[in-house]
């Protein structure tokens, strides 16, 4: 460790740890002096972020409150021992999707096989039939009619919820926003599935005694 953490040279300070190669990095706000603010941080892994919490511990003679921001799935509050943290602020954020083939064709998916028929309707009245099919993971998007394939039909901007995966097929079919049957809510919950989607919320925690960490500041 270069420095004293607790009484950084600067108002903005960059932490890092690793051997050669970075494997952790937090970037340290101390111009509060009633709140330590991480403006950026990262770990390749759990106990990398472990560490991580380990070194802002040592600031807790200084600063009562530590705040960062993270997603809804956080490493570093998973990486808590207790519930000592609180969520400060969280915004939902909005999406349009303004092609819809293209962008089918390029989102990633976790299931490896299906095929599904998605029926689209436009503001102005029109009506956009795809066709998504993953084979090996690898989708494509044909127009056309699907057939006897399960088939969402839905308006655009339930189609937007749905191909972010902020809300899950079949619960926009209770919600009444799609029309298919149970075989299509169970296969698009498969294939648009994955965390949902999320602007950076901001997390409160009261730093705690914790252990020296192999950190230098950069």
């Amino acid at each position: 460790m270069e420095g004293n953490p607790t009484r950084p040279c600067h108002a903005l300070e960059a932490y890092g740890a690793g051997d050669g190669q970075l494997s952790a990095y937090a970037i340290v706000d101390a111009s509060d002096p009633s709140c330590l603010k991480i403006r950026d941080w990262y770990a390749v892994t759990g106990e990398e972020a472990a560490g991580l919490l380990t070194f802002i511990g040592r600031f807790r003679s200084v600063y009562p409150i530590v705040r960062w921001h993270g997603g809804p799935h956080d490493d570093l509050v998973a990486a808590m021992p207790d519930k000592g943290w609180r969520l400060a602020h969280q915004e939902d954020w909005l999406t349009r999707i303004l092609g819809p083939q293209a962008a089918l064709a390029r989102r990633g998916y976790q299931a490896s096989e299906g095929r599904l028929g998605i029926s689209i309707l436009q503001p102005d009245g029109r009506r956009s039939d795809l066709v998504l099919e993953i084979s090996a993971g690898v989708p494509q998007v044909s127009e056309g009619a699907a057939g006897h394939v399960p088939t969402l039909t839905l308006a655009a901007s339930t189609f937007a919820t749905l191909f972010t995966g902020f809300r899950r097929a079949s619960r926009l079919q209770r919600q009444g926003l799609i029309e298919t049957g149970a075989d299509g809510a169970r296969l698009a919950d498969l294939i648009f599935g994955g965390p949902a989607p999320s602007r950076r919320t901001r997390i409160d925690r009261r730093p705690q005694p914790t252990e020296d960490g192999p950190w230098r500041r950069r």
